[in-house]
């Protein structure tokens, strides 16, 4: 529904435009308080009553007052005086899945004219009631395209309403298709391999006559009849599965049809008067058609194999309504054939040809993956994988032997194992997962972002700022270093801060894992709250054995197996889209906006400026990349670390988000996700991408990778809120020593206890931020005092305790740029702008708290 806030809307809808509840999509706008200004109804009327062919005039909906405009009498498309009043136009039609059906007509129509008014046209998708794997009958030829059947697609076309949008949009079979926005919303549990003409919950018939999935079916090959002077059962209970005529010998004819043997499907002899249409008050000799097998028949040679033997055996009564019959077919080659005793099986075979390109062709326009089982190479990649890590996670946890040993390593850490940790800790899944996002939606102007945060990091490690005094402190983390320079209180006060920020801030990281999985895998029949709960385990139990040294040893494992995969995913998106495809469409699709940050509406000044701040956070203040710095064995080390991680820093933005990009260009952003986070599209586009061009065994590898990223965040996070706590909380409270046992004990408590918040939060949370933009905001309820604290409190000699309470307690304000908090308070600011002011006002009360504070609480200054 964002889409339409404040929006002027037009519908294109029928009957069957209704929900799972049977809800109309006018009645859901309306109780939404959507602005909606016009309907637009097709072939049969906004009712579906009426007869096929039957011009339409204008009317008014009676339950609410509004226009319906018809779009099958004497305009079959919207006019301009339509659509001048209008922001979007919506269609929302259940179609059969078979070309000779007006409903995708009118839909091309709409979309040419809503491309030349400069309207958005956003199609809610439906299923193909007739599957979405299968493809049968000629491909239609151009020159005999008319309203009954208008694009080279096959009669049956195994492509739903969405998906044929598409489809048109990118083969330019519009007029002003490059210009047209289009709008996709995706069917969430559809499965284009799985359909069973014999279920008919819920079914509404689409049109008068086809009254369930079977007539729907053998509609693509019957529909034929009305081409000729057989009578296709209309006017009957049963159109399109009977069919006959005055004259016809039919129990003959379905003696022939039976001997051809055909899969799937038999037939029998039978009477009837139709009431309406050809023959109608005439009693027929009529065949029966009977479906025995609904995935083997192939209800287009049926139909031209009844047609076939019905001319052979009735020569001089059989007559075809030729212009008519080759709009159907799609072609002269049908009726020639006929009429000139051709063997049928050389036109099957030359459609066949025709069908095999036409999957080709189709293939990036499909937003539903054709279902690829798992390979059983992938999947023993993966478990071999597993098993690894929980191998060395078991061996190692026999070196714990102490609270150091399980916080930093004992701060015995080497520089290539130090940078290989920095760089598998910040390249986790949730990295990978936020940065495609920002590609997705900021295109190459989110480069900005890895940029800075390369400079940052590399500027730090040549000067040393702030890391290399906390490493000669010999502190554990960040809040202990506030009992050293502030007191026990600010320390306990700054982890307790450091915490809710930090753990609010891993709260999507485990749904953002599920929703990785399931796009990757695809529709498994597993839901996502299932996959972030066994992927909970997984993480609890590699991260309750070895402490920081598990952690740190996944890191290196992580580090080698992301960056091959990253490698050869990068590798074949750039072979799949093309390197000049990708610049050319950005450029004319986007324009400098794609380019230049400063213009893209996604950032701005303000945003870069919030970047560079996020930038110095990220290798400075933030604790998971500290408590590295502070695992290594000396000050230079920490240095030299700095360095070479500025290389890691920049790719872990900018390849993800490359990839993102990539799978923007692929789909061309015309898809709209309804899993996920929120109903954004642009977090489930990469992982969808991946999908679709990852080849057996690559597959595994990428899994393996993406599962190697996650534990490794996870785990380090995880480690480091549960051991702050217990560090920097609990035993700075209790007044007797706790034994290095005990601590461990308390803080794998924790860990179970923060695993299960996050599958709480996960489930439950609803904000519409992206992940990006969420992750800086909750951080910086920590960050936003922590860099005050930390650098004012290592270069400054005037800041004291009362100014460290007031910029910790000023952190809180960042909670604002939540979108639910922003909603709810109706501030139009972006939460970039709110970070910003955060941070420089926790700067600001350091200082005057500094000042006032012991003239309040001491009467003297300080």
């Amino acid at each position: 529904m964002s889409l339409l806030n404040n929006k002027r809307v037009g519908v294109i809808a029928n009957h069957t435009s209704v929900n799972s509840q049977d809800k109309h999509l006018v009645d859901i706008l309306i109780d939404q308080k959507v602005d909606l200004v016009r309907i637009f109804s097709p072939e049969h009327g906004f009712l579906g009553k009426r007869s096929a062919g039957e011009n339409i005039e204008n009317d008014v909906d009676s339950n609410h007052g509004i226009e319906i405009i018809s779009l099958y009498g004497k305009n079959k498309s919207p006019q301009a005086v339509d659509l001048q009043d209008l922001d979007i136009l919506i269609f929302d039609i259940q179609d059969i899945g078979v070309r000779y059906y007006t409903y995708v007509s009118t839909m091309t129509l709409a979309m040419e004219k809503a491309s030349q008014n400069n309207l958005q046209f956003i199609v809610l998708d439906r299923p193909n009631p007739i599957g979405g794997n299968i493809v049968q009958g000629s491909v239609l030829d151009l020159d005999f395209s008319s309203f009954v059947g208008m694009h080279p697609i096959p009669v049956r076309h195994g492509m739903t309403i969405g998906e044929i949008a598409l489809f048109i949009k990118r083969n330019g079979l519009i007029e002003g298709s490059k210009n047209l926005d289009l709008k996709v919303i995706k069917v969430h549990g559809w499965n284009r391999d799985e359909w069973d003409i014999n279920y008919d919950k819920n079914w509404i018939s689409p049109s008068p006559n086809i009254k369930d999935k079977k007539t729907a079916l053998m509609y693509l090959g019957t529909c034929l009849l009305e081409g000729t002077n057989v009578s296709e059962g209309r006017g009957t209970d049963s159109p399109f599965m009977l069919l006959g005529s005055p004259w016809l010998n039919s129990e003959h004819i379905a003696f022939r049809l039976n001997n051809l043997n055909l899969e799937g499907v038999s037939f029998s002899q039978r009477k009837y008067t139709p009431s309406k249409s050809k023959y109608s008050g005439i009693e027929c000799n009529g065949i029966q058609i009977h479906i025995s097998d609904y995935l083997k028949v192939n209800p287009f040679i049926v139909g031209v194999q009844i047609i076939s033997e019905i001319y052979k055996n009735h020569k001089e009564d059989f007559k075809f309504n030729s212009d008519f019959f080759d709009k159907l077919y799609g072609g002269v080659d049908l009726r020639i054939a006929i009429n000139e005793s051709h063997d049928l099986n050389q036109l099957f075979y030359s459609n066949t040809i025709d069908l095999e390109n036409f999957k080709i062709k189709r293939e990036h326009s499909l937003i539903y993956p054709i279902k690829k089982q798992i390979s059983l190479i992938d999947m023993l990649i993966i478990i071999i994988y597993i098993l690894i890590i929980f191998c060395i996670g078991f061996f190692l946890k026999n070196r714990v032997n102490t609270f150091n040993d399980f916080m930093i390593a004992n701060s015995n850490i080497g520089i290539g194992l130090g940078v290989a940790s920095m760089a598998g800790t910040e390249l986790g899944l949730i990295t990978v997962m936020y940065n495609a996002q920002q590609g997705w939606s900021g295109y190459f102007a989110s480069f900005h972002i890895g940029f800075i945060a390369f400079i940052i990091t590399l500027c730090i490690g040549f000067s040393g700022f702030v890391i290399t005094k906390l490493r000669n402190l010999n502190v554990k983390s960040i809040p202990e270093f506030y009992g050293l320079r502030y007191g026990k209180e600010v320390q306990i006060l700054g982890a307790f801060f450091l915490v809710i920020g930090g753990i609010l801030n891993m709260g999507l990281f485990l749904k953002v894992g599920g929703i990785f999985l399931q796009a990757i895998f695809g529709d498994i029949g597993i839901g996502l709250h299932l996959i972030m709960f066994f992927l909970l385990v997984l993480v609890l139990m590699y991260t309750l054995l070895g402490g920081m040294l598990s952690v740190i040893i996944t890191d290196y494992i992580q580090f080698v197996m992301l960056s091959l995969g990253l490698l050869i995913s990068t590798f074949l998106a750039i072979y799949y889209v093309g390197w000049n495809n990708i610049f050319s469409h950005l450029e004319k699709g986007i324009g400098e906006p794609a380019f230049n940050p400063v213009i893209n509406t996604s950032f701005g000044y303000d945003y870069i400026l919030w970047m560079i701040i996020l930038a110095f956070v990220s290798c400075v203040i933030w604790p998971t990349a500290t408590t590295r710095a502070l695992a290594m064995k000396d000050s230079e080390s920490v240095k030299k670390q700095y360095m070479w991680s500025s290389i890691s820093f920049m790719i872990r933005f900018m390849v993800p988000s490359f990839l993102g990009i990539c799978a923007f260009v692929y789909f061309r952003g015309d898809i709209v996700l309804t899993s996920g986070f929120g109903a954004d599209t642009s977090l489930g586009g990469m992982p969808s991408f991946l999908r679709e061009i990852l080849p057996i065994g690559v597959v595994g590898l990428v899994i393996a990778a993406m599962l190697s990223a996650f534990m490794s965040t996870h785990d380090s996070y995880l480690l480091c809120w549960s051991t702050i706590i217990t560090n920097d909380i609990i035993t700075p409270l209790k007044k007797g020593k706790i034994s290095s046992d005990k601590k461990i004990t308390i803080s794998r408590i924790i860990i179970v206890l923060l695993g299960f918040y996050i599958l709480y939060w996960g489930i439950f949370y609803k904000g519409s931020d992206d992940i990006w933009g969420y992750l800086a905001i909750t951080g910086s309820v920590y960050f936003s005092g922590a860099i005050s604290l930390v650098v004012l409190g290592l270069y400054s000699s005037i800041v004291n305790k009362y100014g460290a309470y007031c910029s910790l307690f000023c952190g809180l304000i960042s909670l604002i740029g939540l979108s639910p908090i922003k909603n709810y308070l109706e501030i139009d600011i972006s939460s970039s702008l709110i970070g910003i002011i955060v941070v420089f006002l926790s700067i600001a009360v350091m200082y005057i708290g500094s000042f006032f504070g012991p003239l309040l609480f001491t009467g003297r200054s300080k």
